[in-house]
């Protein structure tokens, strides 16, 4: 990322096309994006077959299960020659930007203002999820800088990720659909399996992984079709993803999110050494360690640190993270805060190396973990 705050977009071959053939694949896009649409504010349910099928939906079919009904609805194919075909005009953002700007707790309508402020800032790496009740809401903030002559951004300027709702598990190609029809966007960056288990289905359960097997698989066809360009996990231990790197798919190339903090970050270092051959990629949340950074017992040495570096506490442990090689998402409705946590990259060197391994010797005494924990998830049928 620049000083500018800006993300450096690599030259991608791919998304060149002739200028006839950009328009009529443009305008079917745009016809791909309206249908979207209209499905979604019509509350008509998406109906989406086991296999790679064409998305299907029901238009205005009685609930009643007549022959007539059932052949009608498995009839209305979605046209999705713009979403799975389109090529971009523009370079595409080829890697995640190391800094992103996360968006839980943000429901609804709270999430427009910081996402403004974020994007006017430079951020253009946005972390999303079905369970966060955002989506729609972003989608409608990122148009409005579409629309915008002042900030010239296009869809491949941005990094938009998104996670499988644990509501969803059991029909995850539907929710992709929803989730790029909610965000109006024909493709994501990035895909997560938000976590390894149904919701409200007991931990303990054997169907856990059966659900998250197939969850895999149906990531890994989403991506060979381009409704995403990357696919990984949230919130999954070694022993999870030792599952999928022993399917036919494997893991090769996935991201890896999960809590990471100075008091529990030895979980994604096992995942890194374990899976060394992998070319995983790791993103962190709950830096801060939900507010345990900024209590009375934080440890001094932070703080020494801090005023050592003239670094706020907090790019103590987002540079701190950066260094250990983690992308990092950060949150805050505070506009100074969002600057600086955006000049992490430009920062991040004014830590040593002792700096880097004393904050490691924090969680020497005993790991404390502040988010959800996915070693309660059975691993093994």
């Amino acid at each position: 990322m620049s000083s500018t705050g800006r993300t450096n977009i690599s030259q991608h071959p791919s998304s060149r096309c002739s200028n006839r053939m950009f328009w009529r694949q443009w305008f079917a896009y745009q016809e791909d994006l309206l249908t979207f649409s209209l499905l979604i504010w019509s509350g008509r349910e998406i109906h989406v077959s086991s296999s790679s099928a064409p998305l299907r939906f029901a238009k205005d079919i009685p609930s009643t299960n007549t022959h007539q009904a059932t052949e009608a609805r498995e009839h209305q194919h979605f046209p999705l020659h713009g979403i799975l075909g389109f090529k971009m005009a523009r370079e595409i953002c080829a890697s995640i930007p190391p800094v992103g700007l996360g968006t839980f707790r943000l429901k609804h309508d709270a999430v427009k203002p910081v996402l403004r402020d974020a994007i006017r800032l430079g951020y253009r790496h946005i972390d999303t999820a079905a369970i966060y009740r955002n989506e729609a809401e972003i989608g409608e903030v990122i148009q409005e800088f579409y629309a915008s002559d002042e900030y010239n951004i296009a869809r491949e300027d941005l990094w938009i990720t998104s996670k499988l709702s644990p509501y969803d598990m059991a029909t995850p190609r539907n929710a992709l659909l929803k989730s790029l029809a909610a965000l109006q966007t024909p493709y994501l960056d990035l895909y997560l399996i938000h976590w390894p288990a149904m919701a409200r289905k007991p931990a303990s359960s054997p169907e856990n992984k059966r659900l998250r097997l197939e969850a895999w698989r149906v990531l890994n066809e989403a991506r060979k079709q381009g409704l995403v360009r990357h696919i990984g996990v949230s919130n999954f231990t070694v022993e999870h993803l030792r599952e999928l790197s022993e399917t036919e798919w494997g893991i090769k190339d996935a991201f890896v999110q999960m809590e990471i903090h100075p008091w529990y970050w030895r979980d994604a270092a096992e995942i890194q050494t374990v899976f060394e051959g992998h070319n995983l990629s790791m993103v962190g949340y709950a830096l801060l360690a939900e507010g345990k950074l900024m209590a009375d017992d934080c440890p001094e040495l932070i703080e020494d640190i801090a005023q050592r570096t003239s670094l706020t506490k907090v790019q103590v442990v987002l540079s701190w993270a950066r260094k250990r090689g983690w992308a990092i998402l950060v949150k805050s409705e505070n506009e100074t805060h969002l600057r600086q946590n955006l000049d992490i990259p430009e920062v991040m060197d004014t830590l040593t190396a002792d700096d880097i391994s004393a904050i490691d010797e924090i969680s020497l005494g005993g790991e404390e973990k502040r988010c959800w924990d996915p070693r309660l998830v059975k691993w093994s049928a």
